[in-house]
């Protein structure tokens, strides 16, 4: 017998949200957690996130068109990048799409201008 996939994440996943998140782009509900999810992907300044809006729903505990508008809202903004990526058949018209954030893609030097112009020490939210 095939296990099939669990629809949630996994028991002891996660994702950090970091204070500039809010003190800078004034993030907030359900749009500072997807951020913060895409973010935790992408920090590394090459990742992106690829994963399906089941699991975006399942972090914030909205509904799948609720979960789109804020992805536009977030691309619209300029906080997030998106790349439509067409499946591998031919046939087939639909797509998937990768994001990241914007933040990710700067260097380390425009990263620590753009956070000390909010004072404090805050983090890039890259793993030391």
């Amino acid at each position: 017998m095939t296990k099939k996939p669990s629809k949630n994440p996994k028991y002891g996943q996660g994702f950090g949200i970091y204070d500039w998140m809010i003190r800078l782009f004034e993030l907030q509900g359900d749009a500072l957690i997807i951020y913060a999810y895409i973010h935790s992907f992408s920090k590394d300044g090459e990742g992106m996130y690829y994963g399906s809006l089941r699991q975006l729903c399942f972090w914030t505990g909205k509904s799948k068109p609720t979960v789109i508008k804020v992805l536009q809202k977030l691309v619209a903004t300029g906080l997030l990048d998106r790349e439509e990526v067409p499946y591998t058949d031919k046939t087939d018209k639909r797509f998937y799409c990768r994001y990241w954030t914007s933040f990710s893609r700067m260097s380390e030097t425009e990263q620590e201008q753009l956070l000390s112009s909010i004072g404090g020490n805050s983090k890039t939210g890259k793993e030391n």
